[in-house]
């Protein structure tokens, strides 16, 4: 069996995706199929949270993993799982649901994923302390809330 990718056929035998496990093998794996969809076995990503409770407002930055459900065998497009969302806390990780209890003052908090929209408004202060989950600036969420970290 192949470890470093996964092959989609239609009925007909072509092949219409490649599923790549391994990111350096995807350049190759161009070449070997030139008509199909190639895709990462694993998406990595950003999600910024603003978290509130009786002691304030804190951000916080997590990585988002998502991994492919399934690979449509005629047109090869995949349909993608929900995406976990944690943060590596001494070399370990903690899922974002760990962060629903404040741990300073035990309260539930709410929190407000940042939203970022790229516009030509500059970035300034008022999006650096920002706590609602809204950015519209040139930052596009990037900065968003960062006073509270």
């Amino acid at each position: 069996m192949n470890t470093t990718h996964t092959v989609t056929k239609d009925n007909e035998g072509n092949v219409t995706a490649v599923v790549c496990h391994d990111p350096e093998a995807t350049a190759m794996l161009r070449e070997t199929y030139p008509r199909a969809n190639i895709f990462p076995a694993v998406k990595h990503g950003t999600r910024i949270v603003l978290w509130k409770c009786g002691c304030g407002t804190k951000r916080v930055d997590y990585q988002t993993e998502r991994t492919i459900g399934h690979v449509d065998r005629v047109w090869g497009h995949a349909k993608w799982n929900e995406p976990r969302v944690f943060r590596i806390v001494d070399g370990t990780r903690h899922d974002m649901r760990c962060d629903l209890v404040c741990p300073s003052c035990n309260r539930e908090r709410k929190g407000a994923a940042v939203k970022g929209t790229v516009t030509d408004h500059k970035c300034n202060a008022k999006c650096l302390a920002s706590t609602s989950g809204v950015c519209e600036c040139s930052c596009g969420g990037a900065n968003h809330g960062k006073s509270h970290l």
